[in-house]
């Protein structure tokens, strides 16, 4: 018998239910991507892409580039109907991946800011070799969060604190939406202006783990650190309605609170004081527990589930990726439901994600839009009724999940008042428990210097006493000698009075041992009162209440976004409607139809055109031109003939593996200046909309950059074209090359008829090849 659903599954399997998807087992994660967009599509879905754009579209968003001629020939000519699958593994396996996501994660962290504070290569290489090793997503980023750049191999994480120069509000703002997705900047002086769902109070609950944290510049060891106090606490007042907070707890935004932060004696706070020029380390870092936290954020789990669908999809189920609020609710909630959840039992395992985002049909759907011609689509109304009719379920569904949700807060605010109520009691005690514990301290002290003293007053006694016995000796032999006599007189009487001062001090150290075990009974009292009050204090159920709400109150968001969902599918389902009615007018039905198109794209029914980032546009034009082919060329001949310091050592088994990564960072950085060309033209961050320049446009067409990577230059693409004579074989090598795909038969006949009258054949093939990349084909992902 299968054990009974959570509440959550329980809400997923309704969600999937009304979606009209089975559960049934657990199918391959792809799979049930799929099954949850086809079920939510309103109209046509777009068929599988080409062999070509599929090959294009998987080395853009895995590799960063496109693929050389001899990948795209070997791909198009495979009959293997997994080779799709195998190429993927093999992408995902490849250095290229690793230096690929490095870039992409590098431009969504740092943002294209210029450096400061720490060393950007360290950076990417750290970045690299993380993704390298496919270092768990949260793992790399509790790094960013917790690093201090003290340990060297960890260093370039503090990149992210450092870079910002820890500046708190900063930090606060870019750990909310690059951790979980949600810009609170708008939040700093009141709540949220435009979203309903973001506080004040959640912008000062993620201040509070961070506004401890400092730069310091560590004068010896020549280097730049993070450094954190063991005070300081965060409060705010909203410069519109009054509302004020002082010491606010430390809190993950939509997420849990930080508990149990310990209390020290003052002096008692640090690993190591600060002083001057000494870095203080706090005995308690709350950074280091917002970094511990993360993983069990589920606004964390949905926010890199979401990004790694933007990587694959050139737009996030929830757009743009970091503004998550009910307002903005996913195009397919349930689906991120599901990535994120399976993201958390994958141990957020980035490389499983993505082959299994590259695995859908939804990824690699054609990007050409049906033609309305085609098209057979029930009346809109027909369709407006089916996706009406499951309202009343969700609706039910939703009040459901609020009536949960309101028993949850009012059970808590149940416990808070018995808490409050007992605050004072607690505080009179804990007063009772330290003034007791105090006492003890100062009888022990006291204790402590009269026992040192008796043992001093001891020895002297014993002492002087002696010299009075052996100085009688004489005394008695010769009782005549006046000076021995007065000797021993002295002597006796000194032993005698300090046998009396040890009496007493020995009486002072019983009395002060009796009034010590008085002192400790009292103290032990008084602790254990304390205790059973902190027992009996409601401190674990408050921690679990608060667990419920949260709980609750993410169910009754997922009941949101799933009616929000449905409104959407609704809103498509009338559009569909505009169209019909207007079809038979092309001047109306054209702009009606491109809006159909627009919903169609972003619910995942026809593939998603998007620009190439600037290093995918400028490590393109490379492969395309041959010049990243002529230095792997170059490096890999060179390691071959002599194995550099850092392969030696390896397994036999492993070589292979290890010159690619070699060869690949090698040629990184033969050409990262020329990508630093692009980027400083092209560059824009993830998520903008592309829209050309005139510089862009300049530099293109008239850029010593370009016009060098199309030139006839030995071992470029160029020069090979330009020795071939038969036009056809020109056209083939030169569209597999630029576009990945073979030339059709009218651009076939076009190139013979540009190169026919051509007598400088070498420039006539460098002005062709400089046009397939100025293209829109080439400098867009499809």
């Amino acid at each position: 018998m299968p054990a009974p659903l959570s509440s959550r599954g329980w809400v997923f399997a309704m969600l999937l239910s009304l979606a009209g998807v089975a559960h049934a087992g657990e199918p391959p994660l792809h799979e049930r991507i799929d099954a949850l967009i086809d079920a939510a599509a309103v109209g046509p879905i777009a068929p599988s892409c080409s062999d070509a754009d599929f090959i294009r579209r998987v080395y853009l968003d895995l590799a960063g580039c496109i693929p050389t001629i001899a990948e795209t020939r070997a791909f198009l000519a495979d009959p293997a109907t997994d080779k799709r699958a195998k190429l993927i593994d093999r992408l995902l396996a490849s250095p290229q991946y690793a230096r690929h996501l490095s870039i992409t994660w590098d431009v969504m962290l740092i943002e294209r800011r210029t450096d400061k504070n720490s060393n950007a290569r360290d950076w990417e290489q750290y970045l690299r070799q993380s993704f390298a090793a496919n270092k768990p997503l949260d793992q790399l980023c509790r790094e960013l969060l917790t690093a201090d750049g003290s340990d060297e191999a960890l260093r370039p994480a503090a990149r992210f604190f450092l870079n910002r120069e820890c500046e708190p509000n900063l930090v606060t703002r870019d750990v909310g939406r690059m951790m979980f997705g949600m810009d609170f900047q708008c939040a700093q002086c009141h709540d949220h202006p435009i979203v309903d769902d973001y506080f004040q109070a959640d912008y000062y609950g993620l201040f509070a783990f961070v506004m401890r944290s400092s730069v310091f510049a560590d004068a010896a060891k020549k280097v730049t650190l993070v450094a954190e106090k063991a005070d300081g606490e965060a409060s705010f007042k909203s410069v519109f309605t009054g509302n004020a907070a002082d010491k606010v707890v430390p809190k993950l935004p939509k997420g849990a609170t930080l508990v149990g932060e310990p209390t020290f004696a003052k002096g008692k706070e640090y690993e190591v004081a600060p002083a001057k020029g000494v870095r203080g380390i706090p005995k308690f870092s709350r950074r280091s527990q917002l970094g511990g936290m993360l993983a069990e954020s589920r606004e964390f789990r949905r926010n890199m589930a979401n990004r790694l669908w933007a990587q694959m999809f050139g737009r996030g189920l929830v757009h743009p990726v970091d503004f998550h609020y009910l307002a903005n609710p996913p195009s397919h909630p349930e689906l991120l439901t599901l990535l994120a959840d399976e993201l958390a039992t994958s141990k957020f395992d980035a490389r499983a994600m993505l082959r299994e985002l590259a695995l859908t049909r939804a990824y690699q759907r054609t990007c050409d839009a049906p033609n309305p011609a085609d098209l057979n689509l029930p009346p809109a109304a027909e369709l407006i009724a089916k996706l009406e009719a499951r309202r009343s379920e969700l609706t039910a569904l939703g009040d459901a999940q609020r009536a949960a949700y309101d028993r949850a807060k009012n059970d808590r605010k149940s416990l808070l008042e018995q808490f409050d109520k007992q605050k004072g009691e607690l505080a009179k005690l804990e007063t009772a428990a330290k003034t007791a514990n105090d006492a003890v301290a100062k009888i022990e002290t006291e204790k402590k210097s009269a026992d040192e003293a008796l043992a001093k007053k001891q020895e002297q006694a014993t002492l002087v006493s002696n010299a009075a016995v052996r100085t009688s000796v004489p005394v008695k032999k010769f009782p005549d000698d006046k000076v021995v006599a007065e000797a021993f007189a002295k002597l006796d009487g000194r032993a005698k009075a300090l046998a009396a001062e040890v009496e007493a001090e020995t009486k002072k150290v019983a009395d002060l041992a009796a009034k010590l075990k008085t002192a400790a009974e009292v103290a032990q009292v008084a602790q254990q009162a304390l205790a059973q009050a902190q027992a009996a204090a409601p401190q674990d159920k408050l921690v679990a209440a608060e667990k419920a709400v949260l709980d609750a109150e993410d169910l009754l968001a997922d009941a949101r976004y799933a009616m929000a969902a449905l409104d959407a599918q609704i809103v498509t389902a009338q559009a569909i409607g505009e169209w019909q009615a207007k079809k038979d007018d092309p001047a109306l039905a054209e702009p009606a139809y491109q809006t159909l198109i627009d919903r169609w794209t972003v619910a995942g029914q026809i593939g998603r055109l998007r620009p190439l980032t600037s290093e995918q546009f400028a490590f393109s034009l490379m492969q395309a031109s041959g010049i990243l082919a002529g230095q792997a060329a170059t490096f890999r001949a060179a390691a071959e003939k002599s194995w550099p310091a850092t392969l030696k050592d390896v397994p036999e088994a492993g070589k292979p593996a290890a010159l690619a990564d070699y060869v690949e960072q090698k040629v990184y950085e033969a050409v990262r200046g020329s990508i630093a060309s692009f980027v400083s033209l092209y560059g824009t961050l993830p998520g903008a909309d592309f829209q050309a320049t005139v510089n862009q446009a300049l530099f293109f067409e008239n850029g010593s950059v370009v016009y060098g990577w199309v030139s006839p230059a030995a071992g470029t693409l160029t020069e090979r074209l330009g020795k071939l004579e038969d036009h056809a074989a020109i056209a083939d090598e030169m569209y597999l090359a630029v576009l990945t795909r073979q030339p059709t038969a009218d651009e076939k006949e076009s190139v013979a008829t540009f190169l026919k009258d051509r007598t400088d054949r070498p420039a006539a093939v460098a002005e062709m090849i400089w046009a397939l990349a100025s293209s829109n084909e080439f400098r867009f992902n499809h």
